[in-house]
């Protein structure tokens, strides 16, 4: 795709270039300056070490593009030019309101700042056998933070299927769903796991992560109500 793109980009080059000279000549001058080219083209004219450095020993089809523009060359009428400034001064205004947007991304606030607050850093590695892991436990009496792998520990990471865990407990809490009770019935909507297309109960739910169980939990339960208990 690069390697297209320089090709056409080289032949806008020549097109322009030709636009330019073309721009200074007489109407009845334009013929002669296509023959011009196409004769000059022609490596029986052409001496052996300009061969590789002049633009007019490209392809056929590109030189039969330039002839074609030259043969069909209108000067730009003031309307015309009012529309291309028109056009361009409209694109350059979508690049620059997008500005804000792309300093914004690369900004990214990825890691949760621990700087200023309580917090004891632990070794507990035993506990994990191996596994790169993590751990973080806030002590609300002691406004607390006990934290293992400080690295991994202050990424922010998307929950994904995490937060099932956290929206169970959310829909227990609220009333929504009790021990007793937690089954919900399938929409009839095909998903593309097979054990998501049936009815659900919270541990079916759970085991096989079905998302649309979950985002009826978070429907009936509500927004503000989500938010307190987050």
């Amino acid at each position: 795709m690069i390697w297209i793109a320089f090709r056409e980009m080289r032949l806008d080059r020549e097109i322009a270039c030709d636009s330019a000279v073309l721009k200074l000549l007489d109407h009845n001058q334009y013929a002669a300056y296509g023959n011009t080219i196409i004769h000059f083209a022609d490596k029986s004219y052409l001496p052996r070490q300009f061969a590789m450095v002049n633009q007019l020993a490209s392809s056929k089809k590109q030189l039969k593009k330039r002839i074609e523009r030259i043969a069909a060359f209108t000067t730009e009428s003031k309307r015309l030019k009012l529309k291309s400034i028109l056009i361009f001064m409209f694109l350059a205004g979508v690049v620059v309101s997008q500005i804000p947007i792309v300093s914004a991304i690369p900004y990214g606030d990825d890691r949760i700042n621990f700087e200023h607050k309580r917090t004891v850093y632990e070794d507990l590695s035993a506990f994990f056998n191996g596994h790169d892991g993590s751990f973080v436990l806030y002590d609300l009496q002691k406004a607390q933070y006990h934290i293992y792998n400080k690295e991994k520990s202050t990424l922010r990471i998307s929950p994904n299927s995490t937060y099932k865990i956290y929206n169970a407990l959310f829909a227990l809490e609220s009333g929504v769903i009790t021990r007793q009770q937690t089954s919900m019935k399938w929409n009839g909507k095909t998903y593309p796991y097979k054990t998501w297309n049936q009815n659900q109960n919270l541990f079916t739910a759970m085991e096989n992560s079905v998302t649309w169980y979950f985002q009826m939990l978070d429907k009936k339960i509500q927004m503000k109500n989500i938010s307190k208990h987050i």
